[in-house]
């Protein structure tokens, strides 16, 4: 079981890391901003706004109190995304709980009620992801 623990913590903060390291590529790759997301999983904080069509990693036209919006739908579609990667990661940590749980009922019980749980969970981020990704693609027109 101690095995299993590390395995999970190991692909749990590769994981994390690669997240965390998406705004690095992405500013590496196209100037300060970033203009790439993360396996096209996670958009960038600027992925509303109006870019130049000559040159899309530079924004054009930042109204400052109207934009705000847009940015802050992009902040809330990043941590949506982050969460229903975790729930995922829930699943397959409940997947592993109950095939290891050796016919114990109680164990396998525990094990098949946290796997509902995750599920749920993907459900509303995904339902919540599409919901924002939506108004953000309407508002940029």
């Amino acid at each position: 079981m101690n095995r299993m623990k590390k395995m999970l913590m190991i692909f749990s903060s590769v994981i994390v890391m690669s997240v965390f390291a998406t705004p690095i590529a992405s500013a590496a790759s196209c100037g300060a901003g970033g203009g790439s997301s993360f396996l096209q999983l996670i958009p960038t904080w600027h992925e509303y706004l109006q870019k130049d069509p000559n040159n899309n990693c530079e924004i054009s036209n930042f109204d400052f109190p109207g934009d705000i919006w847009k940015v802050a739908l992009a902040a809330v579609d990043i941590l949506l995304r982050v969460a229903g990667i975790v729930a995922v990661i829930f699943v397959i940590k409940a997947g592993f709980s109950y095939v290891l749980s050796r016919g114990n009922p109680q164990e396998a019980a525990k094990a098949r009620q946290s796997i509902i749980d995750a599920l749920i969970g993907v459900g509303i981020t995904s339902i919540s992801t599409i919901l924002v990704a939506f108004l953000g693609r309407s508002l940029t027109g």
